[in-house]
Parts: C-alpha cells; sequence; structure tokens
C-alpha cells in the first residue's frame, strides 16, 4: 500500500514548491539572490507580513513578491520602499532596484487583468466612514505582530500600516460587503463568487 500523501492546507505553498520552478534543479542555490533574500526574509518584515508576502523570483532587477490576498497589494506597496532600503543593504541583493507585488499567476489570461483593474479602481474610492474603531484587544494583537521587528521606523509604520487593514475590514463588514474565504477579497453585495478563485462569496 502507497503512503497516503499529506494534503496541505490553502495558501502560500512552501518554499521548495516555489523555489523548484523558478531556481530549476541544476541552479547553485548557496549563491542565488532570491535564496538569500528568503532566508532572511522574516527579519526583514517581520513575521506578520512574511506569512502574508513572499519573493518567488527577481525578474529584470524587481523582486516580485507574492501576497497571500488582493486586499493586501495596495496595503503592502506602501512599504515597498522601506523593504527595498533593507534588502539592498544586502552585497547579495544590490542590483535590485524595486518591488513589485502580485496574486496573479503568470500563466492565466487577460481577464485577471481586467479584475485587478477594477479592483484598484474600488480601492482608489474607497473611504473609511466615522465609527469605526478597533478594541483594545485587537490593538494588542497588532503590537504584538510588529513586536519582532526590529527598526523603529519600520515597526512604527508597519504598526500603521496593520491598524489601517484592520479599520477597512471592520468596515467592509459592517457595509455587508462580501468576504471570499480562500483569498480574503471583499467584494461588494450582489457578487455570488469571488472572479479570483470562482469560491462562494460569504455574509460575516
Amino acid at each position: 500500500m502507497k503512503p497516503r500523501k499529506h494534503k496541505r492546507n490553502a495558501g502560500f505553498r512552501s518554499v521548495g514548491d516555489l523555489l523548484s520552478g523558478v531556481l530549476g534543479p541544476h541552479s547553485k542555490l548557496q549563491n542565488n539572490p532570491l535564496l538569500q533574500i528568503l532566508e532572511r526574509w522574516k527579519d526583514i518584515v517581520g513575521p506578520f507580513i512574511a506569512e502574508r508576502m513572499q519573493p518567488v523570483r527577481i525578474e529584470n532587477n524587481r523582486l516580485i513578491c507574492y501576497v497571500t490576498s488582493s486586499t493586501l497589494i495596495q496595503e503592502f506597496s506602501f512599504l515597498e520602499v522601506d523593504i527595498l532600503r533593507k534588502i539592498v543593504q544586502y552585497a547579495f541583493a544590490r542590483d535590485i532596484v524595486g518591488i513589485r507585488l502580485t496574486t496573479i499567476q503568470e500563466n492565466q489570461n487577460s481577464e485577471t487583468n481586467y479584475i485587478e483593474e477594477s479592483w484598484k479602481q474600488r480601492e482608489k474610492h474607497f473611504q473609511l466612514p466615522e465609527g469605526v474603531q478597533l478594541t483594545l484587544i485587537e490593538i494588542e494583537k497588532l503590537e504584538s505582530a510588529t513586536a519582532d521587528i526590529s527598526d523603529p521606523e519600520t515597526k512604527a509604520r508597519t504598526f500603521r500600516l496593520l491598524k489601517a487593514m484592520e479599520l477597512r475590514k471592520k468596515t467592509l463588514l459592517k457595509s455587508d460587503w462580501l468576504l471570499c474565504v480562500q483569498c480574503q477579497s471583499f467584494w461588494e453585495p450582489g457578487h455570488g463568487v469571488c472572479p479570483y478563485c470562482q469560491k462562494l462569496l460569504k455574509n460575516y
């Protein structure tokens, strides 16, 4: 009887899976800047962001990072300058000139570009209404999530980012927006399934 294969949870693939398609089986991993960045990634961005954003390849001197949710792309983009400044301090990464965040697989068609653009337009015009606040417990969780970040400036910016994300999440839920449990994307009432992963949307 063949041993049962372990079924992975949805979300990020392992670093090994990601690198296998990027670096190839015969690459000298120890000299690859992507692997070197991955080894230090948690120290660079902190554990909270490291679980939700991960470098997968380098293209035209830009570090391409996948994020677990499309809703995080805009928020994490505010940290690109800080992350890049820390990365280029390492000799193996000095040629990197920028960071690009994406949730779209490269073999997908142009329809995904339309979805991404429509999402960006929704994000652009969305404003938080008054009256939405975080509880003390929620604030303590955010402080705990950023506790391991050593750089004070990056730590403060990350905390403000996470706080804004939580405020928007509470606002969207209050406004009856629908949540995809697979990719954590929010969509306006009226959508039946998530345009990204075709999973049913739920109202929390």
